[in-house]
């Protein structure tokens, strides 16, 4: 019978590479269970039917045509939208949000200068992408809220035009979670060129 004190240094030199191996697949799997922390980012707006993340400027005719869907400045009679959206993640249903906008002329009507008062998180934002405008990201843990939306025809045959849609667009939106609050800012411009 051998002592096992002699076998532990031989059994250590086998597992070692083994145990190696495995450490990063084992701290992943780990992981799996730990919740991340809470993260609240406005993206940017859907302009109709395109979708302007924050930071940007809108001025090429692609992007401006883009906007009423359309191979031109004047898009055919459809249903306008005006869309904010966001990723968050471990933002519970209930949590309080505020937010404020300001919007350009013929938006303004709705915007809100100073923040709202405290509404739950799920009450204002809906799950997912939205029907037209939605960014090219991956809906889990997409959200958006639908600002306005109203019927634009300026003829039998014509809708909005490109340039309608000109200005300043800024939504800032806060959360609070586990009494930390997170702050997040989008700001777009539009600025296509006049179809008048």
């Amino acid at each position: 019978m051998k002592r096992l004190t002699t076998l532990v240094p031989v059994a250590a030199c086998l597992l070692l590479p083994l145990a190696l191996v495995l450490a990063p697949a084992t701290s992943l799997a780990a992981g799996k269970g730990h919740k991340s922390a809470p993260s609240f980012t406005v993206l940017g707006f859907g302009i109709n039917q395109l979708f302007v993340a924050k930071g940007t400027t809108v001025k090429s005719a692609t992007m401006c045509d883009a906007i009423v869907g359309a191979d031109g400045p004047i898009g055919p009679p459809q249903q306008v939208y005006l869309t904010v959206f966001l990723k968050a993640n471990e933002i519970p249903n209930a949590a309080p949000v505020q937010f404020k906008d300001t919007l350009p002329y013929g938006f303004d009507a709705v915007a809100s200068a100073d923040f709202s008062p405290p509404a739950a998180f799920s009450k204002i934002y809906g799950k997912g992408s939205f029907a037209v405008g939605s960014p090219p990201v991956t809906p889990e843990g997409l959200y958006y809220e639908p600002i306005v939306s109203f019927a634009s025809e300026a003829g039998q045959y014509e809708g909005p035009s490109s340039d309608e849609f000109d200005g300043e667009y800024i939504y800032t939106a806060k959360v609070k979670v586990k009494g930390r609050t997170i702050q997040s800012t989008a700001k777009v411009s539009i600025d296509c060129p006049s179809t008048r």
